[in-house]
């Protein structure tokens, strides 16, 4: 079975690792898998899907009014059983196209619950044109959360049953398990009896990490002396412009991007996500498979995670820095223990295992 999957590029982000775990899970006795990037490059971790024996090639959408024909040739070439769309609305775009070139099974997959553009009269009208090919063209519309999935198609009880559902994310709760926390903080250099926080994420205006910057001053104020590790791709740019003073603060460290997260939430006493929007924050699922307890502006995501699972702090962003310092406190003092939290996750919707058995059946 050949699956080919439309998605901008396959750099180093929350999507583009689940759907990682996802092709390591599934592995090739399942299908053949196929990435077509139309973002105009390959990204930083598209070895890595190829190095599990899927197949990565270009589509780029510029010039954007040759694209639909050369989508079309890309798919009449391939000869698809599946195509699975992995770009928001523009999904719409891509399944008319797949139907045209006759993939009997063409599926939409929501990972957000917005695209953070601005809400215009036009925008308004462009959303609605592509739902409305959505509508026409997709066989089934998966979303990683109800919220996801209500922006996708708006209303979902419109939808017959079954064509329309949740599929969360899955973590590999293999990979991500508890581990001794002094060896961990030995690897990364830091005192074994230091208060770390963590946040997990790329450089960018949804993840709002200046607003960390301002937790740890509140932190500060209250006696305590936090350790801020901040790892992801994109640079600093995005803390240090609006807090200058955090480039030389010994108390922060810009890690990066990083392949060893289970270490670097190994070290970790919180994980911290202040996004201004999320779909289903994977993040979050490792972070508790590890042990770690979570404090999270209060989205529909993380809300839909900690109505299943312990560990999860929700605190409104509008709620301010000082708040969010005293629920960074009580989360550390109160989680559960981390073989607990572990084998909460492994047990949940929400493990790797759980949704592959989800898309084995639907392919």
């Amino acid at each position: 079975m050949r699956m080919v999957h439309v998605l901008g590029s396959l750099d180093v982000g929350g999507a583009e690792l689940r759907l990682l775990d996802l092709c390591r899970e599934l592995r090739e006795e399942d299908a053949e898998q196929v990435f077509v990037l139309l973002a105009g490059r390959r990204g930083a971790i598209a070895d890595r899907f190829e190095a599990l024996g899927a197949t990565v090639q270009r589509c780029d959408l510029h010039p954007i009014p040759t694209f639909p024909r050369r989508l079309y040739a890309t798919f009449c070439r391939l000869r698809p059983d599946a195509v699975v769309a992995h770009v928001a609305l523009v999904s719409g775009l891509v399944l008319t196209v797949a139907r045209a070139a006759r993939v009997r099974t063409r599926i939409a997959w929501f990972r957000s619950d917005g695209d953070g553009r601005e809400e215009t009269a036009a925008r308004r009208a462009v959303r609605a044109v592509l739902r409305l090919l959505l509508r026409t063209s997709a066989t089934s519309v998966v979303a990683v959360s109800p919220a996801a999935l209500r922006f996708g198609i708006a209303r979902p009880e419109r939808w017959r049953r079954g064509i329309a559902e949740v599929i969360p994310n899955g973590v590999d709760t293999a990979r991500f398990a508890p581990v001794e926390r002094a060896a961990a903080r030995q690897a990364l250099g830091i005192a074994a009896d230091a208060l770390v926080l963590l946040h997990l994420g790329r450089a960018a205006p949804e993840k709002n990490r200046a607003f960390l910057i301002e937790v740890l001053a509140e932190m500060r104020a209250g006696g305590a002396a936090p350790i801020l590790l901040l790892a992801g791709p994109g640079g600093t740019d995005d803390v240090t412009i609006p807090h200058p003073g955090a480039a030389t603060d010994a108390g922060v460290v810009f890690l990066g991007a990083r392949d060893d997260v289970p270490t670097l939430l190994g070290a970790a006493d919180a994980l911290l996500l202040p996004s201004v929007r999320e779909g289903m924050p994977g993040a979050l699922l490792e972070a508790l498979a590890c042990g770690v307890p979570v404090v999270s502006n209060d989205l529909p995501g993380p809300r839909e995670i900690a109505r299943v699972l312990p560990g999860v702090e929700l605190v409104d962003l509008a709620l301010g820095p000082g708040v969010w310092a005293s629920a960074v406190k009580r989360a550390i003092a109160d989680h559960p223990p981390p073989e607990a939290l572990h084998q909460a996750v492994a047990g949940s919707p929400y493990a790797l295992a759980s949704a592959a058995r989800v898309w084995r059946a639907m392919w």
